[in-house]
């Protein structure tokens, strides 16, 4: 019998944490391609997983040995690795990254490494009621999901999404996106009656923008050096953030919000991952 499964995100900064070793699932890293650890992402979140009443929110009570174990966690090294593997492994598909306005592709590759984990838990469940080894499934389960993170939050610095919601009275009130629910190419194709695009990328198909679009180079927030991304963003409440950072943090929260309906809709996924794991938002890796 599963118990229910509360899961809190906490930031926190990418300096509390030390890098992992290199994630085993599915084999390590292909040979002279080296994971760089958790250095390479931007501030992150703990996600602290327990047996108690779902309760989400900020919690301000995490101490160093929870901060201990989310950066040690196999969890983390495996969702983590997945992110940085996406932009070495899938470099040349738009569907990865929300690249050249592929909409339709992005969402079902989505919902495609969704439907893998329901599959691995579904298998998962038969072999552990059958007295086999199972718990290997779960790891593979993970790798999917931090595929779907790096898409999802890719998704945040190559669209121009947060400029359409600039004139946001709060960083609250922005649109919060649900890229992993069915109901998200409809919100896709309202946001596109207002102008959402997302940059040409030359290295990745397919290729749906207008001929006339701007590029990735043009238009993607993936670091404060950007033609984008390093300009202040026009809203009272950025409090003087450039793009870079107001996209950081709006990826950081759907990330955020992705891992906790996953921990939420397969409660083994958290009891695996307890007490915690680490997640933060690893933006353009590809050269």
């Amino acid at each position: 019998m599963i118990g229910r499964v509360g899961v809190v995100l906490v930031f926190l900064g990418t300096q509390a944490l030390g890098a992992p070793a290199d994630a085993g699932v599915r084999g390590k890293p292909d040979a002279g391609v080296s994971f760089p650890g958790l250095e390479a992402f931007s501030g992150g979140s703990i996600l602290k997983l327990e047996q108690q009443p779902e309760v989400y929110g900020f919690d301000v009570t995490i101490h160093s040995g929870m901060l201990d174990n989310a950066a040690a966690s196999r969890c983390t090294d495996l969702v983590s690795w997945a992110q940085w593997r996406q932009d070495i492994f899938s470099y040349g598909d738009s569907a990865a990254h929300f690249d050249n306005c592929a909409w339709d592709e992005s969402l079902a590759l989505i919902q495609s490494l969704l439907a893998e984990v329901e599959q691995l838990i579904a298998e998962a469940r038969l072999r552990k009621a059958a007295g086999k080894s199972y718990e290997w499934m779960y790891d593979d389960g993970l790798h999917a999901l931090g595929r779907a993170v790096h898409g999802i939050e890719d998704f945040y610095s190559h669209t121009n999404f947060i400029e359409l919601n600039k004139d946001a009275a709060k960083e609250s009130e922005l649109m919060k996106l649900e890229l992993w629910l069915p109901t998200a190419r409809q919100a896709i194709e309202g946001l596109k009656t207002k102008g959402l695009v997302s940059g040409v990328y030359g290295g990745s198909n397919p290729k749906h923008c207008a001929s006339n679009a701007l590029t990735h180079e043009q238009l993607a927030k993936d670091n404060k050096k950007t033609a984008t991304g390093k300009r202040p963003f026009p809203a009272n409440w950025a409090n003087g953030r450039n793009h870079h950072l107001v996209a950081l943090d709006v990826a950081r929260d759907a990330g955020g919000r992705f891992l906790q309906y996953a921990f939420k809709r397969w409660p083994e996924l958290a009891q695996h991952c307890a007490p915690a794991m680490w997640h933060g938002v690893l933006f353009e890796e590809r050269k």
